[in-house]
């Protein structure tokens, strides 16, 4: 919106009235509350287009990023909008456009390998209500003809078997090394039991990527990742000296120790429409009001980002 000298401008923000022209009221304090507020309308315009395309699926409406950012100190408000600012927030039609990707993987991997029997399709468990994979296998039994089979704890393996674990995505790879570990331990698979494992994944971070792979030399283990992501995507990789520092106490003030910049430092920016990954940064996802928030201010606590959608 272009300034006007001759307009009247009143603007509430965070509370407090600026004052306009005609009042004459131009400390360097108050200019610096307009100048900023300026900066947050054109930021907040430009995201919440972007936001307001998941709005079906996560309950986000485009007023939603303006009240989220107001229940911070106004001092800290930049740094939010610096935060949200970095983020990949991807629409349902290019989950769809993903899941149709892996479908034609899953089928060139099982004629190239000359395979008869079904694929076996299954999820990373994580010790979750609802696993990042439960949502893309849906889609995938929903809208793709791909004939397979489900795997589970229970499911009984066959040698020459296929395993696809479909994952949303892989940050620091961690939990999916600790969840094939104990897999492959318990059923003796590259030992007694020939079979074939695959990860397929849309966004995976190269160091999660080669975490999981330097885990299992052999090459019954094989991840597919359909956009790779380097440390030059994590979050703060897109700050320096003091906007850096900022962001450091910011998300550390107002997440939890584990999950601050994402659990175990993941640094995520990439939010799915259905739901928001546990490697995204607490404070745009977590349930409960930060304790350092003003009790006023608890009671109004809404996340950005849900973490799950509620069915």
């Amino acid at each position: 919106m272009a300034y006007k000298e001759k307009v009247s401008i009143n603007v509430i923000l965070g509370g407090s009235l600026l004052p306009t022209h005609r009042q004459q009221q131009n400390t360097s304090e108050e200019m610096l509350r307009a100048l900023k507020y300026f900066r947050h309308r054109d930021q907040t315009d430009k995201i919440a287009d972007r936001i307001y395309e998941i709005s079906a699926y996560q309950g986000v409406y485009r007023g939603q990023l303006s009240l989220f950012i107001k229940l911070f100190p106004f001092t800290e408000q930049d740094t939010a909008l610096d935060v949200i600012e970095r983020l990949i927030i991807l629409h349902r039609r290019e989950i769809w456009d993903y899941c149709q990707d892996a479908v034609i993987q899953i089928e060139n991997i099982m004629n190239k390998e000359k395979k008869n029997e079904k694929p076996l399709l299954g999820i990373i468990k994580k010790g979750e209500k609802l696993k990042s994979g439960d949502l893309l296998l849906n889609y995938i039994s929903g809208n793709c003809d791909l004939d397979y089979r489900q795997f589970d704890e229970k499911t009984k393996l066959q040698e020459n078997d296929s395993i696809f674990f479909i994952e949303d995505s892989i940050g620091s790879g961690n939990q999916i090394k600790t969840y094939l570990t104990d897999l492959i331990n318990k059923r003796g698979i590259g030992n007694r039991l020939k079979v074939k494992i695959y990860i397929i994944t849309l966004y995976g971070y190269k160091q999660g990527i080669k975490n999981i792979k330097s885990n299992f030399k052999r090459n019954f283990v094989n991840v597919i990742s359909f956009k790779e992501l380097d440390d030059n995507s994590k979050l703060l990789s897109f700050f320096k000296d003091e906007e850096l520092k900022n962001v450091k106490e910011f998300v550390q003030k107002y997440g939890n120790k584990k999950c601050a910049l994402g659990f175990n430092n993941s640094q995520s920016i990439v939010v799915f429409p259905d739901r928001c990954s546990n490697n995204v940064p607490h404070f745009l996802w977590r349930d409960k009001p930060p304790r350092i928030l003003d009790d006023k201010v608890k009671g109004k606590w809404r996340p950005l980002f849900l973490r799950y959608k509620t069915p």
